[in-house]
């Protein structure tokens, strides 16, 4: 299990709620933190089955979980069903954006589908301008400009609609 990061008299699972909880106290959001949610209540068959979502907006009655670019998180999509199924469609799992977006768009939160879509987008792009051939021929390329190439993918990401999360 990963070690907390203790910061702001608060212990946080990882860098990514860290990181979202500095985000919202610099934008004067109110939230709380950890907000438990029921999912399954206690019956015949088991215990009753509680969420501990990382983040509640209640001015705009959203609830929101940080994930790291490359989890997979497929169980948590379970957890995700369930509650849509009883809170409705009031919850968003998001992740930083990647470094070459944050290069021209600044720091951003996208929702994680979207993440998923601008990964696709990325393959795409590469395999375009064959950047897997350049980055394993170095010697017959020449050294890549990978500045150039992240600014390219973010304006990808605008053309196709791939925006920051907006909700907060």
């Amino acid at each position: 299990m990963p070690k907390k990061i203790e910061k702001h008299g608060q212990k946080f699972d990882n860098e990514y709620e860290l990181s979202f909880y500095e985000y919202l106290t610099g934008k004067d959001i109110e939230f709380e933190y950890h907000k438990k949610v029921n999912l399954i209540p206690e019956s015949e068959h088991g215990k009753a089955v509680d969420w501990n979502i990382d983040f509640y907006l209640p001015k705009q009655d959203i609830y929101i979980d940080t994930k790291g670019l490359n989890k997979t998180i497929a169980y948590e999509y379970l957890k995700k069903r369930l509650f849509k199924e009883k809170y409705g469609d009031k919850i968003y799992f998001i992740a930083e954006s990647p470094v070459w977006y944050q290069k021209t768009f600044g720091k951003v939160w996208v929702e994680y589908e979207v993440k998923n879509k601008i990964e696709i987008v990325v393959r795409r792009f590469k395999d375009k301008i064959g950047l897997f051939t350049i980055i394993k021929n170095k010697k017959k390329y020449g050294k890549i400009k990978p500045d150039e190439h992240g600014k390219q993918l973010a304006e990808m990401c605008v053309e196709k609609g791939l925006m920051p999360f907006d909700k907060v």
